[in-house]
């Protein structure tokens, strides 16, 4: 909206009445509400400030309050509405937020501040400072690019979005995503820069990078957690790697980076998965793992692979198996994994003089029991075959009969699809076509 023009009346540059409600618009040089003043705005009205704001009385706002300066509450500010800040903001008295709040400059609450249920807080300046007291936003918005330092402890309760610029929190500050909150938009352009706590036991994206790269880490559900409980808070960073001593299982792990975990508040047991960047000159097929080390002093062991799916942008492997807190990076088994050699037959017939040629089942060595399924399909896509027992699947077999009928399926062309994993973690996702022949 076009601004109103500037007041000539010294009077409107100052409240000196106890209750002033704005229900149009109103355009100030300054503005200070002294105590036990009472400002209100209207909705659809507007209060535009050239300079600063500072509130020691009450001021609701169910319209826009627009400052040009830097913004000082000292007792109570109602958000109801759109309040935009171009300066520095503080708060040493109570902030009540409902709405949208937008800061292009420093924050620093010693005081309280409350969000409402629609609350958004969005950084859109560029290399911000935020002080918030250890206190909670419900979402957070990170713009505009530049770098949001948390100079102190905060608490994302519900969605944290990072559209651009890094969120930075500094040594010996929490920056924690409580149980049920969100991650949007994460990217190259956004990301955490440090440490950061996540609250719960069901699968969660850390949106973590270091040194310019993003490279997020994601834990799995913990191991036995049935809900998602609020009694463990796990802490990952990337870190560069130190140490790089490894056990038997491995040649060598990453010279790029580790992912620290730290168990902040009860314990941790996930399987992991990391990312896999361009960065990486490690990667091989068949031979690259996720590598485990407890503490800096003991060598990474392999926790295997299996196929895991974090971001659509970045592509991630999993761990076979799940580990506690420590160090993570991607490994090199120390000899090649020739146990991936599965053989799945494209032809049988259950009236064959030779009996392994009588049933359709896998062949191979190293294969886990667990997670091990083998479906097959007639050519209008019915189901004919389902199992998911190891001692069906490896050794007895399908024999051409209807699983559900027993009635024998004829001669012909059949689709199956076949998954799991080998011991050693990696995983196996087989399509194609066996012939029934009679």
């Amino acid at each position: 909206p076009t601004p109103l023009p500037n007041p000539t009346d010294a009077a409107m540059n100052r409240f000196l009445v106890f209750l002033v409600i704005i229900g149009g618009g109103l355009s100030a040089v300054a503005q200070v509400v002294n105590q036990e003043q009472v400002v209100t705005v209207t909705g659809g009205a507007a209060l535009w400030v050239q300079t600063d704001l500072t509130n020691r009385g009450d001021v609701a706002n169910d319209g826009q309050i627009r400052i040009v300066g830097n913004l000082r509450n000292e007792n109570t500010l109602d958000n109801r509405s759109v309040l935009v800040c171009s300066g520095n903001a503080t708060n040493t008295g109570r902030l009540n937020n409902d709405q949208l709040l937008l800061l292009r400059g420093d924050w620093q609450n010693t005081g309280t501040y409350q969000p409402g249920s629609a609350e958004r807080f969005v950084l859109m300046g560029n290399n911000q400072t935020v002080g918030h007291g250890g206190q909670s936003f419900n979402r957070l918005v990170v713009r505009n690019g530049g770098d949001k330092t948390f100079a102190q402890s905060a608490t994302v309760a519900q969605q944290l979005v990072l559209g651009e610029g890094l969120l930075t929190p500094m040594a010996g500050t929490d920056f924690l995503l409580a149980g049920e909150a969100i991650v949007d938009s994460a990217s190259q352009d956004s990301y955490v820069n440090g440490r950061l706590l996540r609250q719960g036991t069901a699968a969660r994206l850390y949106p973590v990078g270091r040194n310019g790269t993003y490279a997020p880490m994601l834990l799995l559900a913990e191991e036995g957690a049935e809900t998602n409980s609020d009694a463990v808070i796990v802490a990952a960073e990337v870190m560069s790697p130190g140490t790089s001593e490894v056990d038997a299982s491995l040649s060598r792990i990453s010279t790029v980076r580790v992912w620290q975990t730290q168990a902040v508040r009860g314990t941790t047991n996930a399987r992991v998965g990391l990312s896999v960047l361009p960065d990486e000159e490690i990667v091989i097929p068949d031979s690259t793992v996720v590598a485990y080390a407890p503490d800096a002093n003991t060598p990474f062991t392999s926790l295997g692979q299996s196929q895991v799916r974090m971001t659509a942008a970045v592509p991630a492997l999993g761990s076979f198996k799940a580990a506690g807190a420590g160090r993570l990076a991607l490994g090199v088994l120390s000899s090649p994994d020739k146990s991936g050699l599965v053989y799945v037959p494209n032809a049988f017939a259950p009236s064959s003089a030779h009996e392994e040629e009588r049933v359709f089942k896998l062949y191979g060595v190293n294969i886990a029991s667990e997670g091990l399924e083998l479906v097959v399909y007639n050519r209008w896509g019915n189901v004919v075959f389902k199992s998911r027992s190891y001692e069906q699947i490896t050794r007895t077999g399908w024999d051409g009969r209807n699983q559900a009928t027993q009635a024998d399926e004829p001669p012909g062309v059949y689709t199956y699809a076949l998954r799991g994993t080998l011991d050693t973690g990696r995983s196996i996702q087989r399509t194609g076509t066996v012939t029934l022949l009679r």
